[in-house]
């Protein structure tokens, strides 16, 4: 099994009127139903209804942004939206990480898959930002020796230039910062978040058994997974949709990842000039055979969540245990019949049926019964 992927994130997309059609914008009206347009073709051309449900007006928009839908009762964030009074600033499509995972999924799509698909004479598409993937299951090194190596001069970072044709590696000079846990950097970043292009460096496996994330049973056989995941932006970001609308398979979009990667981040010593272990990985990825890309989950794990804080931290098992010492077995069974019996003739609140609307779908296609549930508990 290989113990190294590659994976896009999340990213978001703006439409924008053609040329044509924006010369004719003479009032807000215009604008809005060219924009309502657009929001529509893409939504036709997404499957979004299908995938996602029925569209809503969204109280919580993408910053600048005044109108928007967003599709079903999901946790994960998903929204179209537009300005009316401002059509330069297009139509956009904000996808989070766990919202393009659950629609990549569903379609049985990769990324370039979804742009393509997508692509309509009504508007030009672009990528206003998407963040890339690396991931590195059993590393052979820490991020406290990344961050320490780098802030010592021992390991410098590179990008990689083309010059008529001629490649070369530049040093790039990048805001370095570390935060640590008890004396050991857990996170890294390289650059800002004002920047074009930035980079974090972090322990995926912990954060996803913290959280107890899509990923949890990936992360429980690998604790030490760490995760290069660099977020591309304006400029750079366009540059990335035409690259990503020629992939036509997923070898190909795993070496667009592993390349971008290596033409932005190469990272090697200082005076010998060598690449680094992960460095190395990367390339020797490009060249293998087989596609490294991160299978997708799409999981609604809420629930699970709820029911080990019911198992571990509540005092719920604590207080039956006690009923069982004092009463025997006869009166632990008649507590659960009483708390059964209690679930059963109690209304529910409305906090309990928010959660149901929200959860309630996705939950049901991440668990095929109970049984399923409780062996993933």
């Amino acid at each position: 099994m290989l113990s190294t992927f590659a994976s896009v994130d999340q990213l978001t997309l703006v439409l924008q009127a053609p040329v044509k059609k924006k010369l004719q914008i003479t009032k807000v009206e215009h604008w809005v139903a060219l924009a309502e347009s657009m929001r529509w073709t893409f939504e036709q051309k997404a499957d979004l209804v299908q995938v996602l449900g029925e569209a809503r007006v969204s109280q919580n928009l993408p910053a600048g942004y005044t109108s928007g839908v967003e599709y079903g009762d999901h946790t994960f964030y998903f929204c179209v939206a537009f300005h009316p009074e401002r059509y330069s600033m297009g139509v956009v499509i904000k996808f989070s990480a766990q919202a393009l995972a659950y629609y990549l999924k569903a379609k049985n799509w990769q990324v370039n898959d979804f742009l393509q698909a997508v692509q309509s004479s009504r508007y030009d598409l672009r990528l206003s930002r998407i963040d890339f993937d690396v991931d590195f299951l059993e590393p052979n090194f820490t991020i406290n020796g990344i961050h320490k190596q780098l802030k010592n001069g021992i390991v410098e970072v590179c990008t990689e230039k083309n010059t008529r044709g001629i490649k070369s590696l530049a040093r790039k000079p990048v805001k370095l910062k570390g935060f640590a846990v008890d004396g050991e950097v857990e996170s890294v970043y390289l650059g800002s978040p004002t920047s074009s292009t930035e980079l974090r460096i972090y322990c995926k496996g912990r954060e996803q058994i913290n959280r107890n994330g899509s990923h949890l049973n990936l992360a429980l056989k690998h604790p030490t997974w760490i995760r290069f995941e660099a977020v591309f932006k304006n400029e750079y970001a366009h540059q990335l949709t035409d690259a990503i609308l020629k992939v036509k398979s997923d070898k190909q979009l795993s070496d667009l990842i592993l390349n971008t990667f290596i033409q932005k981040y190469f990272f090697r010593y200082s005076k010998s000039k060598k690449c680094t272990t992960y460095t190395t990985q990367m390339k020797k990825l490009i060249s293998a055979k087989s596609s490294p890309l991160l299978p997708l989950v799409a999981e609604d794990k809420n629930l699970e969540k709820k029911f080990v804080y019911l198992l571990s931290d509540s005092g719920t098992v604590s207080t039956l245990y006690k009923i069982l010492v004092l009463w025997g077995n006869n009166g632990l069974n008649s507590a659960l019949d009483y708390i059964g019996e209690t679930v059963q003739e109690w209304d529910p609140n409305d906090l309990c049926m928010t959660w149901l609307k929200r959860h309630k779908a996705d939950t049901l296609k991440s668990y095929k019964n109970f049984d399923d549930f409780l062996r993933k508990v």
